[in-house]
């Protein structure tokens, strides 16, 4: 998930907050990756600008979405499957 967060989500940063009375205007930067905001800053060393592109231009983001949503419904079936023989003991100690 941190990948496809990092590589592909691409976020509004707040800029600045400007108040006018009650009011507040907020300014948002344009919506960027972590991974652009990165490329593109000064303080980065071209080393890890050249590993962060590489490890982008290697990912396929419908993939790693895929793979994301088929280990959510891994852990849900799994969290299901514990409640249920949970309830199922509660149900036994009762009878009991």
């Amino acid at each position: 998930m941190r990948l496809y967060i990092n590589l592909f989500q691409p976020t509004a940063k707040l800029m600045r907050k400007e108040r006018h009375g009650t009011k507040v205007k907020k300014t948002y930067d344009a919506p960027k990756t972590p991974c652009q905001r990165l490329l593109a800053s000064p303080e980065v060393s071209e080393d890890v600008k050249v590993q962060l592109q590489q490890s982008f231009d290697e990912l396929n983001p419908a993939a790693l979405k895929r793979e994301i949503n088929r280990l959510l419904r891994k852990l849900e079936r799994a969290y299901l499957k514990k409640k249920a023989d949970i309830e199922q003991c509660e149900k036994e100690l009762v009878l009991t």
